[in-house]
């Protein structure tokens, strides 16, 4: 093992506004979590990349497809 080696995550269920997430291409209804910052030009023009919004987004551990939520303040 490196030093570097890690398990990844166990995938998990998923609730959003009270109801649970499946998986639009296969059904399937366990994902991985991970967040990503929304980046625009502007904001990246004038070195303003930490102030613009994120998204939680939640990877299908059977396919791989992507489902995307705005993170609301």
């Amino acid at each position: 093992m490196g030093f570097f080696a890690s398990t990844p995550p166990e995938p998990h269920p998923v609730t959003r506004v009270g109801k649970g997430l499946t998986c639009a291409h296969c059904q399937h209804d366990l994902f991985h979590r991970g967040e990503a910052q929304l980046n625009t030009q502007g904001m990246t023009l004038l070195g303003l990349d930490w102030m613009n919004r994120s998204a939680s987004y939640f990877a299908c551990a059977n396919c791989g497809h992507l489902h995307w939520f705005l993170d609301v303040a």
